[in-house]
């Protein structure tokens, strides 16, 4: 499992600072009541990734980017004289996933219209697309994009808004398309890797990887996760969401169940598999009285500016957590200059 490496890398570690990890209890989602979500994440073998725990190795990540390279179909890389080569078996074996399913390429987006899907996943399908926000998703999508945006495919900013990669995941999620997730992840990396803007994911995946490959540990500086590092009821109100009566709800809701509202009408040619399957809604639909009517487009407005305001406050939270971040790594390089220099 072990081989001493004859080639050329470096032991300095990556300058960027890591993605702070994230991880999810499956029990806790049962708990919680989100039965949905576990159904995809069953379908889709996520289980073990999204459960992985345990101490993270910064340094050791960061050496790990250092030297991360494709050599042929899988990455390789190189930590602590062991040379790293994660075949289709090394997945498996450390987070059960294995090569197959579709591959979320770029050049298949041609035929795939985000805006109505998008629509499709919103709380209320008829109104305006002016743009991808959280803030308009119903129950269901909104968790799921947390999970795409923290875990599948991690990102150091921008958490409130839905890029074209995150709509396509989530209509396989929804739809049940198998992702070939390694892959996925693998282009991920090598992203983050070329990239200059791009943090550095997978901490704690990569981390379990490094104890696969037996690379000694002994001196390194490590970190436990914390409850901050929990997919958890905070990050929920974050994304707009409130717990009333052990129900999961919208925050200023009208007690709408947690699947996608409405129905719109789907052309097979816009979407790349089959049409759109919205998630059944739980909520019954009220008759009003004639004289109500007019009441309907003014509320839905309302929760609609709060929906904008909600959004607009989480990309204020998020650019903050990230100056912050960034002060913070600046302060920590700092340290270690003068701890060495000392």
């Amino acid at each position: 499992m072990v081989k001493l490496s004859r080639c050329k890398s470096t032991f300095t570690p990556s300058a960027k600072n890591l993605i702070a990890p994230k991880f999810l209890s499956m029990a806790w989602l049962k708990e919680e009541q989100l039965k949905e979500i576990g159904v995809i994440i069953n379908h889709q073998k996520l289980k073990k990734f999204l459960e992985l725990s345990g101490c993270i190795y910064p340094g050791l990540v960061k050496v790990f980017y250092t030297n991360l390279a494709m050599d042929g179909e899988n990455m390789s890389s190189h930590v602590k004289g062991v040379d790293i080569e994660i075949t289709p078996k090394v997945w498996f074996a450390v987070v059960g996933l294995r090569y197959e399913g579709q591959q979320i390429e770029k050049r298949a987006s041609d035929d795939f219209n985000k805006t109505v899907f998008y629509k499709a996943c919103m709380r209320y399908p008829g109104e305006d697309v002016k743009s991808f926000g959280v803030g308009k998703l119903a129950m269901t999508p909104r968790i799921l994009k947390l999970l795409i945006v923290w875990m599948l495919t991690p990102r150091g900013n921008n958490h409130a808004t839905l890029t074209e990669d995150d709509l396509m995941l989530l209509y396989c999620l929804i739809n049940k398309v198998k992702v070939n997730w390694v892959h996925t992840m693998m282009e991920h990396m090598m992203k983050a890797k070329k990239l200059n803007d791009y943090k550095l994911p997978y901490a704690i995946l990569i981390s379990r990887m490094l104890e696969f490959f037996e690379v000694e540990m002994k001196d390194e500086l490590s970190e436990d996760l914390k409850k901050t590092n929990e997919i958890n009821p905070p990050m929920l109100n974050r994304i707009g969401l409130q717990k009333v009566n052990g129900i999961w709800n919208y925050k200023g809701g009208r007690g709408e169940g947690s699947g996608t509202s409405g129905t719109a009408k789907q052309d097979p040619t816009e979407i790349p598999t089959s049409r759109v399957h919205l998630l059944p809604q739980n909520e019954p639909q009220t008759p009003r009285p004639p004289h109500d009517e007019p009441m309907i487009g003014f509320e839905r407005l309302i929760i609609s500016r709060m929906d904008d305001i909600t959004e607009q406050q989480h990309r204020n939270h998020e650019y903050c957590v990230t100056q912050f971040q960034q002060l913070n790594g600046i302060i920590e390089e700092q340290s270690r200059h003068h701890e060495f220099y000392a």
